[in-house]
């Protein structure tokens, strides 16, 4: 059975806060938490509202809003690990007949590639994309 403390081995905790600012803080942070609550659900409403109406894969667009807040050079790090991750992992060996992935990523280089009379007259060698099959 286990024995009673001694008093003297009992240590009183006295802090300096008040009654009146214990409530103060304990009714400030209730009141922030639903706050941020209401804000949290306010913005699970706008993802799954543009995720519905647009057609958007939820797991994507979380990733995205996960790049959007990197610093650029930790976003552009990362956006290249990942597309050498997936070659290395064969993900873009699994071709659909209606969407092909190679065709999707070559239209958004394309896209962002200069015009040729805006290019530089050191112009680097074009990119290419290689399918593996």
């Amino acid at each position: 059975m286990a024995r009673r403390a001694k008093k003297s081995d009992v240590t009183s905790s006295k802090s300096s806060i008040t009654s009146d600012e214990l409530r103060r803080v304990v009714n400030q942070f209730m009141s922030e938490t639903a706050e941020a609550s209401e804000h949290n659900g306010a913005a699970g409403s706008i993802v799954k509202n543009a995720l519905d109406r647009h057609g958007i894969d939820r797991k994507a667009f979380r990733f995205i809003l996960g790049l959007a807040k990197m610093e650029t050079t930790k976003r552009q790090a990362t956006l290249r690990g990942v597309i050498e991750l997936a070659d290395k992992m064969g993900y873009f060996d699994d071709v659909d007949m209606f969407d092909d992935v190679i065709s999707t990523m070559a239209n958004i280089v394309d896209g962002k590639r200069p015009a040729e009379d805006e290019a530089p007259k050191k112009a680097k060698a074009p990119l290419t994309l290689a399918t593996v099959n």
